[in-house]
């Protein structure tokens, strides 16, 4: 069994992330405890359907991340867009950008379905990108916002 570090890391801020309009729960800070609660999906939450206004995304140059495969996507705030500046995006305020890591339960028959291991939100409030990590209940029914980091075997 391999054994995966979900940590967190400002290397995530490397790329994109998704929008919200309301800050979660009323106050600075943009992350709810449940990812659930952002409501970036709808159904069954370990399917990650978008919820309207939640869009996928993938890079052209995906990272290495041990193995794991990832799920991609951008929510930007109502009435505003990504800008481009030269070769630059220009993310709104209020943008949200999510990553979700997964392993599939057998490489070989992906019929048996995945293991989300984690999801990484960032957050672009004014001029910076604040982050959260999300860790996947065994049941994956839930993600609950972890800032400690944790080790699972897969």
């Amino acid at each position: 069994m391999k054994s995966v570090n979900i940590c967190i890391s400002l290397f995530c801020l490397l790329l994109v992330s998704c929008g919200k309009e309301e800050v979660a729960q009323g106050n600075s800070d943009p992350f709810f405890e449940k990812l659930s609660e952002h409501a970036f999906f709808e159904g069954e939450l370990a399917s990650l359907t978008p919820a309207e206004g939640v869009l996928p995304y993938d890079l052209n140059t995906p990272l290495f991340t041990d193995y794991a495969h990832k799920e991609r996507f951008v929510q930007v705030p109502s009435g505003k867009e990504i800008q481009i500046e030269g070769e630059e995006l220009i993310y709104p305020e209020g943008t949200y950008l999510i990553k979700n890591f997964y392993y599939w339960k057998d490489e070989q028959d992906k019929a048996q379905g995945r293991q989300l291991i984690e999801t990484r939100v960032l957050h672009k409030s004014q001029e910076e990108w604040e982050v959260a990590n999300y860790e996947w209940d065994a049941e994956q029914k839930e993600a609950y916002r972890n800032i400690l980091g944790a080790k699972k075997e897969i």
